[in-house]
């Protein structure tokens, strides 16, 4: 069972994609363009999430610490 994702310069993976892995716990996100908001707003068991750039949006990251 994953539990840990780093994703470096992302062009493949999807927010479709992440949709089935639910048990993600840590996310590690770096030069993504292609995981939206929504997806991420979806997964409720994130414990921790690493980004850089500037597409997670304030209400995502609200929306992130409430669960």
């Amino acid at each position: 069972m994953l539990k840990e994702l780093i994703i470096n310069e992302n062009k493949y993976i999807t927010g479709r994609t992440l949709h089935c892995l639910t048990n993600l716990k840590s996310l590690s996100l770096v030069s993504n363009e292609l995981i939206d908001n929504k997806t991420l707003r979806e997964m409720t068991n994130l414990t921790k999430l690493e980004f850089s750039g500037d597409n997670v949006c304030n209400d995502t990251l609200i929306q992130l610490t409430k669960n």
